[in-house]
């Protein structure tokens, strides 16, 4: 799934901090260092191809979701 950053904060009902657009570290699949990187992570997606200048990433599917998230739309 590619999206806009804009798309992003919606989709997650929550606001995207001001580190989000600038610095790429905060859209690592890291879950033990990012709690955003355990969210999608947990939800079976991992994060790819981040463009800040773009304001674009991509959610790529790794897993099944973990029982009791919601699955992004």
């Amino acid at each position: 799934i590619s999206m806009w950053f804009a798309e992003v904060a919606p989709a997650a009902k929550v606001k995207l901090p001001a580190s989000a657009f600038r610095y790429p570290q905060w859209w690592q699949n890291d879950a033990e260092h990012h709690v955003q990187a355990k969210a999608w992570l947990e939800a079976g997606y991992k994060t790819e191809n981040v463009d800040l200048g773009a304001q674009r990433v991509e959610f790529v599917r790794t897993a099944a979701p973990v029982r009791g998230v919601r699955e992004m739309q």
